[in-house]
């Protein structure tokens, strides 16, 4: 009998764009301090990961807390953050503040604002702030509070930030989270995910032919939560970078198709993991073919 054929192992795909948690190492706020049974690893139903441990709880005057780290090509950035004690006069007041840093010496600074892009976390309670009238900021967990935080039903919301930098080659070097309003009022933030592309071409090669990947998450970069896109050959505007388009707050496949200039059937070949041509969610990154 002739021996078999050898099998070519084929390549696996390069990756183009890496979601990595980061722990929160600094924070010493055991999260059963507000729920009775917190999740011990959360991955979103959009897909975003996170690492969870200990959080940090923030009061006015508290140092801000600050997780560094060195990610090129950062797309965006999500945190687990809510309000504590926030009771219905706190709606519509500014009441912290998520500063981006950036290696060229530039920032971003969004501001937290109750009933807007966060919210009390014990959403359960009837004269706390618990609304939120912002698509950045969405539940990703529900479940029971602890008693002596008044027993009722709790929130882990997710906001998301856009991380893309004026220049294309900063590399986004610290996220810092700090409660600015002078009052009872605290900040409970749990986790924080980056999502960056990795991928950088060869010298001599062009956008369209392979490349090779330089993760600064060695331990996430051979994780199955990627998304299969390739850079283009530019970046573009505000939420595009590399062929990667970063969903922001009120947009839609039809408006991005057509500030793109191409077709929204050709926008969802190009996206298969896009069920419902209707449904995308802010943070959500999308492949400009």
């Amino acid at each position: 009998m002739a021996p078999a054929a050898a099998q070519t192992a084929q390549p696996a795909p390069v990756p183009t764009t890496v979601y990595a948690p980061l722990a929160l190492s600094q924070a010493t706020v055991a999260r059963t301090t507000f729920y009775v049974t917190p999740p011990a690893s959360l991955l979103t139903s959009g897909g975003v990961p996170f690492t969870l441990g200990n959080a940090y709880w923030l009061h006015y005057g508290d140092a801000p807390a600050t997780a560094t780290m060195n990610y090129d090509k950062p797309l965006a950035v999500y945190l687990l953050l809510n309000t504590s004690w926030t009771d219905g006069t706190f709606a519509g007041q500014t009441v912290g503040t998520v500063h981006l840093t950036y290696s060229d010496g530039t920032a971003k600074d969004t501001a937290l604002v109750v009933g807007a892009n966060i919210r009390e976390w014990e959403y359960g309670v009837s004269w706390t702030a618990n609304t939120l009238s912002s698509s950045s900021t969405a539940s990703v967990w529900q479940g029971q509070g602890q008693a002596a935080q008044g027993g009722a039903m709790g929130t882990i919301d997710m906001l998301t930030i856009s991380a893309i930098p004026t220049s294309p080659s900063a590399h986004l070097t610290a996220v810092t989270v700090s409660d600015t309003n002078n009052s009872h009022m605290g900040l409970v933030f749990q986790g924080l995910t980056v999502l960056y592309d990795p991928v950088i071409p060869r010298p001599g090669e062009s956008d369209d032919t392979p490349a090779v990947v330089h993760s600064q998450a060695p331990s996430h970069s051979h994780s199955p939560i990627f998304t299969g896109v390739k850079p283009a050959k530019a970046a573009g505007p505000q939420g595009h970078r590399h062929g990667i388009y970063v969903v922001v707050s009120g947009d839609t496949l039809w408006g991005i198709a057509t500030k793109e200039g191409v077709s929204l059937r050709a926008l969802l070949e190009a996206n298969p993991q896009i069920k419902n041509k209707n449904l995308i969610r802010v943070g959500q990154p999308i492949r400009i073919p």
